[in-house]
């Protein structure tokens, strides 16, 4: 990016990454402990988690900005 007054900068996009293959074993292996986070409220909790995280941050940067 240079310094064009009058004129808008644009970055370049950057790379997608390439597509990530799973054996079998490893997919099977998710499924089931997806299953049991699912079973146990454990996936709940993340979620929650995960809201009240982004929450924070979201405040963090309306401060700071």
């Amino acid at each position: 990016m240079q310094n064009n007054p009058g004129r808008t900068a644009h970055t370049t996009p950057a790379a997608s990454p390439s597509c990530i293959d799973f054996t079998e074993e490893q997919l099977i292996a998710f499924d089931r402990a997806y299953a049991v986070a699912k079973d146990t409220g454990a996936l709940d909790k993340l979620r929650v988690a995960a809201a009240v995280s982004l929450d924070l941050s979201h405040n963090r940067s309306a401060r700071l900005a």
